[in-house]
């Protein structure tokens, strides 16, 4: 069973309103970097899968833009049906320019429809430099032998692509930059800045495209580049393609001008948004008007106990809430065991059924529940006595306790009664 909330709304007029992570000082902070840096800057979000990218990249975009700062956005996960994400840029400038009917904007749109073309032809010394690209090179070996090209006239014909290739980057470089300039003329605030989120979800190969058309095409004077990632994750990606021996690290140096880590999201708050977000306080009301201290009490303690992203609370709060509602009467359980079970589930779920089955005790259990950053789990007094007891309770092989785990797993997995 699963649950998604909904993304935080951010306001033109107040973008930090419902910023329950409380980024407003790491959004703030990296804005100043991007329109104090000269030229042009490529600059590394990263944080792990589900820790907030997406949203802090909105809070920034809200904010660039409220400095009259002109911002793109790309969502690479979106675009990575195409093989090559210049034709993904391209269109998004594209529709960004044909907003402004200018002269010069008109220009650069007859530039951009000009340069893709060139840029994408297999032969061109831009094209990508990943693995595949030389195979798709070669001369067709299904023509015939009398419509087959010669060496030299293959090889002059590369050179051909190679020179106009070239001189495509250069005009639309300049003329990138010259447009840049040009909304600066009109009241704009330099940098441009292009968003680019959700790499680290994309397949690899692409993933890597992604980062090298914008280092090599797009970053010119006036134009900067925010890109959400995962960098340990993306350097698995690049090794992937590129072999284990390859150093992802010192590649993406080259790649990217700057890193900015998220630091951890910490603190009671933002569980205590989700609770409110999602409705929990209306779920618990028809079973316990207690139950939901103890579920936010549960989830807050685990949540540095083991590190939980915000996605995965996010999740675990949705779900909890989902559970509560659909649970039938009969299925009478403390929500606090509720709560702890679909934490687990989400972080280890072959534990989570093992335990369900009887096969697995409630040490094993806790052991993992504490295994975490820090130790012991700590609950209110009143609380965590009555869990731990519970949960040995129902780590019984047989009788009353095996029918109480198998109607929790049952409300828990949304299945009706048996």
């Amino acid at each position: 069973m699963l649950f998604k909330a909904e993304p935080i709304a951010v306001k033109a007029d107040d973008p930090f309103r419902h910023d329950s992570l409380q980024r407003r000082t790491q959004v703030r902070n990296l804005s100043l970097l991007l329109k104090e840096a000269p030229g042009s800057v490529i600059c590394a979000v990263d944080a792990p899968w589900g820790a907030g990218k997406s949203t802090f990249l909105r809070l920034l975009r809200a904010e660039m833009e409220g400095q009259l700062h002109p911002t793109l956005w790309l969502d690479a996960w979106e675009s990575d049906f195409v093989e090559d994400p210049l034709i993904a840029l391209l269109a998004e400038m594209s529709e960004w320019i044909t907003s402004d009917p200018d002269g010069e904007a008109a220009e650069l749109l007859k530039t951009t429809q000009w340069l893709a073309p060139r840029l994408r032809r297999p032969g061109s010394r831009v094209a990508s430099r990943i693995p595949g690209d030389r195979e798709r090179a070669a001369p067709p070996q299904e023509a015939s032998e009398a419509e087959a090209p010669t060496d030299e006239e293959w090889g002059s014909a590369q050179v051909r692509e190679y020179s106009e290739g070239k001189q495509a980057l250069i005009v639309f470089r300049q003329s990138l930059e010259r447009y840049a300039r040009l909304r600066e003329a009109e009241g704009a605030r330099l940098p441009i800045v292009f968003f680019v989120d959700e790499l680290d979800r994309c397949r690899p190969d692409y993933a890597i495209r992604v980062l090298e058309r914008i280092k090599h095409l797009f970053a010119v004077p006036g134009i900067s580049f925010v890109i959400g990632m995962n960098r340990e994750q993306l350097g698995h990606a690049i090794k992937a393609v590129y072999g284990s021996g390859f150093d992802s690290d010192a590649y993406l140096e080259r790649l990217l001008d700057v890193g900015f880590r998220l630091p951890s999201v910490k603190g009671e708050r933002y569980v205590r948004h989700l609770a409110d977000a999602v409705g929990l306080r209306s779920a618990c009301r028809r079973r316990d008007p207690e139950a939901e201290a103890a579920v936010i009490a549960v989830v807050e303690s685990l949540v540095s106990l083991r590190a939980l992203t915000p996605k995965v609370q996010k999740r675990c709060i949705g779900e909890v809430a989902v559970i509560l509602r659909t649970a039938p009467e009969e299925a009478s359980f403390p929500a606090a065991v509720l709560a702890l079970l679909v934490v687990v589930r989400n972080l280890k779920q072959d534990l989570y059924y093992s335990y369900l089955r009887g096969e697995t005790g409630a040490e094993t259990l806790l052991d993992f529940v504490e295994g975490g950053m820090s130790g012991p789990f700590t609950l209110p007094d009143e609380l965590g006595p009555t869990l731990r007891g519970y949960l040995y309770g129902l780590s019984r092989r047989k009788g009353e306790a095996a029918k109480r785990r198998e109607a929790l797993r049952q409300a828990a997995d949304g299945e009706a009664p048996s």
